[in-house]
């Protein structure tokens, strides 16, 4: 839901980093979380829409995502 956080950010960043440290290659993991953060960060769902899928552009265009991660990230 838009401006509405259902964990706290603590708890988010940590899950974050390390499903970024698992699953996208290191090259890469930086560009990943600046739009990771743009998506989470957003507040229309146009927005949530356009960046969701600006990260799955990413992920197919750049190789970003190791092959055992491709499901999970879709998550």
């Amino acid at each position: 839901m838009v401006e509405k956080e259902h964990t706290c950010l603590f708890h988010w960043i940590q899950s974050f980093n390390r499903h970024t440290k698992h699953m996208i290659k290191p090259r890469l993991e930086d560009q990943h979380k600046v739009l990771y953060f743009d998506y989470k960060n957003s507040k229309s769902l146009d927005k949530v829409d356009v960046s969701y899928a600006t990260i799955h552009c990413c992920w197919l265009l750049s190789g970003a995502k190791f092959e055992f991660a491709i499901h999970k990230l879709g998550n």
